[in-house]
């Protein structure tokens, strides 16, 4: 086995598609670089640091928008949809979530586990006040 060098790795920056065809639709997805899976991933905290619930919530959504794309290999939502997407078939959405979460390598349970602590910190706040 051949060990990866440097220049390979740095070298790993091309997007990755993935595709979906959810009732009757075909779907284009792709996936996040590290600085957009960083940056998705810390949007959960409040400026307090603390996890916000409501924007846990709206996790799934924004994932959808980073990552679905067209024809062109450009986003296909821009963030002001995020909010229609709410009123859109659940299993549609949950579909095409799952696909996208697995091709940008989240586990099935980072999200939900995050909505957990999330539940767990607001029980212990209420406790104090």
């Amino acid at each position: 086995m051949i060990t990866c060098t440097r220049n390979q790795l740095l070298g790993l920056i091309d997007r990755r598609f993935g595709h979906l065809e959810v009732g009757g639709l075909h779907f284009r997805f792709r996936n996040l670089t590290e600085d957009e899976k960083s940056e998705f991933e810390a949007a959960v905290l409040s400026s307090d640091g603390k996890y916000s619930l409501a924007k846990i919530r709206r996790q799934r959504r924004k994932l959808l928008r980073l990552c679905l794309v067209g024809d062109d290999n450009q986003p296909l939502l821009k963030p002001e949809d995020e909010d229609s997407l709410r009123a859109i078939d659940g299993v549609v959405t949950s579909r095409l979530y799952d696909a996208i979460r697995e091709h940008c390598g989240f586990d099935e349970g980072d999200l939900e586990e995050l909505v957990k602590n999330s539940e767990r910190i607001q029980e212990n706040d209420s406790l104090t006040d």
